[in-house]
Order: C-alpha cells, then sequence, then structure tokens
C-alpha cells in the first residue's frame, strides 16, 4: 500500500513539471492563474504530501512495529514448531503408548472373557458342590435321624431285656436250693406294701426285705448313667422314708445295671440308706454271703449233736483234702523221678521220645462232667465202681491192689 502512495504522488509531480515547462506557449494570464492554481494546488499538494509523508512515516513506523512483531512471531513461531515437534513426538510416544494399552485392553478383555468363563464354570461348579454338599447334608441327617432312631429302639430293647435278664436271674438265684430266698416282684409285693413306691425286686432277710432295682439311663435321656444313678438315690431314699412300712425295708438298696455300663463311683449314702450299683453277675455271689449271715445269725440254735456231726463233717472234710494233697505231691515227685528215667535213654532215642511226647494231643475234661462229678458224690462212686468191675476192667486188679497196700 505505501508503493502505490509515492506512485501516485510521483504521477502528480510529473504532471505538475509537464504542465509548467511543456506548455509555454498558453498566454501569461492563463499561465499566471494556471500558475496560481498550480501553485495552490502545488502547496495543497505538499501539504497533502506531508501529511502523505507523516502518514508515510507513521507507516513506516507500523511496518517496522509490524516486522518487530513479525520477529516476535516468528520466533514464537520456530520456538511453537520446535514445541510441536517435540509434542509430534510425544503424540508418537502417546500413540506408541495408546498402541500398547489397546493391545493390553485386547488381552485383558481376552482375560477378562476368559476368566468369565472361567468364573461362571466354578459358579456353576460351586452350585452344583452346594447342591451335593445339601443332598450330603440331608443324607447325613436323615442317616443321624435314623441312627438315633435305631439307637433309641436298641436302648429301648436293651432296657427292657436288662430289666427282664435281672428280673428272671433274681428268681433263679432266690430258688437254688443252697439259697432258698423269699422273694417278692412289684407286681406282688407282700401285704402293706402300698402307695407309688414300687420296687422291682425284694429279697426277705431276717425279718426284712432287701430292695434290687434294674436301672439303667432311659432311651430317650441324654444325662450320663452316673447323672441317672445319683438322681435315682435322691428320689429312692425319699421314696423308702415316706413309705408306710419303711421300718420292714433293710437299708441296704441295690442298683443293678448292665455290665456294659461305665459308671465311676458306686457306692452312695443318702438319708441313712446305703445304695451300692452292682452288675447282674454280682446277684449271686451277694445273695451267698446274705446266706452266710443268715447261717452265722441260726447257728446259736443248733443243738450240741448237730453241732458236732458239723464239726466232725468239716474235720473229715479237712483231713481227706489235706491227705489227697499229700498223696498228689507223692505221686508228682513220683512221676517226676521216673521222668528222669528218660535221661538213661540214647540220644537218638531220648529225641525221638521227646518229638513223639510233642505230638500227643492235651486231653481236657469236659466242664460238664467236671461239673456232674464235683456236684454229685454218688456219681464219682458209680465211675469208680465201673472202672473196676471185672467184666470191663479199666484198672489193672494188680495196680488196684498197689494202690490199696500204698495208702492203706
Amino acid at each position: 500500500m505505501d508503493f502505490l502512495i509515492i506512485i501516485v504522488l510521483c504521477g502528480i509531480l510529473g504532471f505538475l513539471i509537464w504542465e509548467k515547462f511543456i506548455l509555454p506557449s498558453k498566454n501569461t494570464e492563463f499561465e499566471q492563474k494556471n500558475m496560481q492554481n498550480v501553485e495552490s494546488e502545488l502547496a495543497a499538494l505538499r501539504a497533502e504530501m506531508a501529511q502523505k509523508n507523516q502518514k508515510i512515516g507513521e507507516l513506516k513506523n507500523e511496518i517496522e512495529k509490524e516486522r518487530s512483531d513479525k520477529d516476535i512471531l516468528s520466533g514464537k513461531g520456530k520456538q511453537a514448531f520446535q514445541q510441536i515437534i517435540s509434542l509430534d513426538e510425544q503424540k508418537k510416544q502417546l500413540q506408541r503408548v495408546v498402541e500398547d494399552s489397546q493391545k493390553k485392553i485386547v488381552q485383558f478383555e481376552s482375560h477378562k472373557e476368559q476368566f468369565d468363563k472361567n468364573m461362571d464354570k466354578k459358579i456353576t461348579d460351586l452350585e452344583e458342590s452346594r447342591k451335593s454338599l445339601e443332598d450330603e447334608k440331608y443324607r447325613v441327617r436323615k442317616q443321624d435321624d435314623d441312627r438315633k432312631i435305631q439307637y433309641e429302639e436298641m436302648r429301648n430293647r436293651v432296657w427292657v431285656e436288662h430289666e427282664n435278664k435281672v428280673l428272671s436271674l433274681l428268681r433263679e438265684v432266690c430258688q437254688k436250693p443252697s439259697l432258698s430266698f423269699a422273694f417278692f416282684e412289684n407286681t406282688n409285693l407282700p401285704e402293706g406294701f402300698e402307695g407309688k413306691f414300687k420296687p422291682d425286686f425284694l429279697v426277705e432277710f431276717l425279718g426284712q426285705y432287701i430292695i434290687f432295682d434294674a436301672k439303667m439311663t432311659k432311651p430317650d435321656s441324654n444325662n450320663p448313667l452316673q447323672n441317672y444313678i445319683k438322681a435315682q438315690v435322691k428320689s429312692t431314699a425319699k421314696k423308702i422314708k415316706e413309705a408306710k412300712n419303711t421300718e420292714a425295708l433293710y437299708k441296704t438298696v441295690f442298683f443293678v445295671v448292665p455290665r456294659t455300663e461305665t459308671i465311676k463311683e458306686t457306692h452312695f449314702y443318702e438319708e441313712g440308706i446305703e445304695f451300692f450299683v452292682i452288675s447282674a453277675e454280682s446277684i449271686e455271689p451277694i445273695l451267698y454271703s446274705f446266706k452266710k449271715i443268715l447261717y452265722y445269725d441260726q447257728i446259736e440254735s443248733i443243738d450240741p449233736l448237730e453241732r458236732e456231726n458239723i464239726v466232725h463233717l468239716i474235720a473229715a472234710y479237712d483231713h481227706h483234702v489235706s491227705y489227697q494233697n499229700a498223696v498228689h505231691i507223692l505221686s508228682s515227685m513220683m512221676g517226676v523221678k521216673i521222668a528222669e528215667l528218660k535221661e538213661t535213654l540214647a540220644s537218638d532215642m531220648k529225641s525221638e521220645v521227646e518229638n513223639k511226647k510233642k505230638k500227643i494231643r492235651l486231653d481236657n475234661f469236659k466242664p460238664t462232667d467236671l461239673k456232674r462229678l464235683i456236684n454229685n458224690p454218688n456219681e464219682q462212686f458209680e465211675a469208680i465202681k465201673k472202672m473196676i468191675q471185672p467184666q470191663n476192667p479199666e484198672v489193672e486188679t494188680q495196680n488196684i491192689e498197689d494202690v490199696q497196700e500204698a495208702l492203706f
């Protein structure tokens, strides 16, 4: 734009010069007027030129300023260019990071998909396991319930069997000829026994009655036998004290429990009454002990002749046992001496004897034969008589004579 203004001014100046010097042929008046006009116009043009020069200066200043600004902008552009290059490098780095991140995202999504599949499978397996566990828990609970029912049925059966066994054994023992105790059961108690207290079994002893009670924890009871027995001791002692015929009851009570039950404390003392916890196998020895006490209590009523017979019988038994022991000892000593004679044999024959001895079967006595001969002396006599009968002697006559000579 500044160059255009300069060209316009140069054009105007050229025109003025052409008009002044090229057209001298015009009349002077006209020239003067024109000169005045020209001078006036020249002055105006000069003034305008001065303004234009001023304007040009201002424009130059502005151009310089713009150049300065342009230089500044160029520097900033260069700086911006460097920044752009740096940002471009950062962009490339970020793009690489983005690409890596995308790859990782793809891998993550792949892993996530696989993880979701595994989780779904595990959830399915867990649900199946939970269902299996519930089924197993139901099976176990049902099995426990069935076992509990079976156990309760078994306990109930054992309870009934135990009670029946104890009562049956008490009847059997009391009715043995060697004991002969009068007894009563809760269905036929002695006269005067009324009320709630009905013992299982009573044995008459010296004008009183010994109580035998079959005890066992109930099938539906969760308490151990020890606690059950303690409670029974207290309740039984209270019932005996409150009974109308309490004086007729012997102050010793026996609780009969199964042999399989475990109990630490077997003796109790409550309200002046002793309680003993025993097994069914102890009933007979206990009643035999009471029978001995009964004999001792009645011994003062025995007349002198009967006492003499008893003393003579005991002395005869004692003499016979001692004599028989002596015979056995002497016979054993003789047998040892005879056994020593094998040492005189040759070694090969001695060895053959030992081998033969090892092969000989040991004869065992039949328990039924032993019991029959022990309990019945007549059986012993008949057996001995049978051995020495002439028609079928099991013992040589000479041997019998030798034994009689040695013994008598």
